[in-house]
């Protein structure tokens, strides 16, 4: 029996479980073409889901979603586009940034750097901020810090510097 593709799913299971998806996912989007680096999908693919992509991506999840399950043989579902996360509106200037912390290094090593993030949120005091810096959206990060009562908000800078801002106020 195939397994449903929701919201939820796993961009990696996704592609383990539907390896023809693939290239319809790449032609979704332009952004992606970042599965086809093998380290942004052996870290990132492994803890993003559907709705963070699509959000990632800038498409609506109901989208990106019945497209991947019309594909797979699936029925259409109902999808609430409310869920999908949203960044807190505050100046980065009124702050202090109590640490910087690029995990570009770690990224393209392989590796994923939530565990060190997760530490350095908890390490935050009131009213300061962590700085992330990463080649792409962190959105699993940015609900993580939101989920921990953080104030986040994310800030592009070119094509691969992406500057996060975790708030504890």
């Amino acid at each position: 029996m195939k397994k449903p593709i929701t919201p939820k799913t796993k961009v990696a299971e996704l592609l383990k479980d539907y390896p023809e998806l693939e290239s319809e996912l790449i032609a979704i989007s332009p952004e992606f073409n970042k599965l086809k680096n093998p380290i942004l999908r052996k870290t990132v693919a492994r803890i993003t889901n559907l709705e963070q992509a699509a959000k990632i991506a800038n498409l609506q999840v109901g989208d990106v979603i019945n497209k991947l399950r019309l594909l797979a043989g699936f029925e259409q579902m109902e999808i609430d586009q409310s869920s999908a996360g949203s960044f807190d509106d505050f100046n980065i200037e009124d702050f202090t940034i109590q640490e910087s912390f690029d995990a570009t290094p770690i990224i393209n090593a392989g590796e994923h750097p939530m565990h060190d993030v997760i530490a350095l949120m908890e390490k935050l005091e009131h009213n300061s901020m962590l700085e992330l810096i990463t080649p792409f959206l962190p959105l699993p990060l940015l609900e993580i810090g939101k989920g921990r009562g953080l104030k986040v908000k994310s800030i592009t800078e070119g094509e691969t510097v992406i500057k996060s801002y975790f708030l504890k106020v």
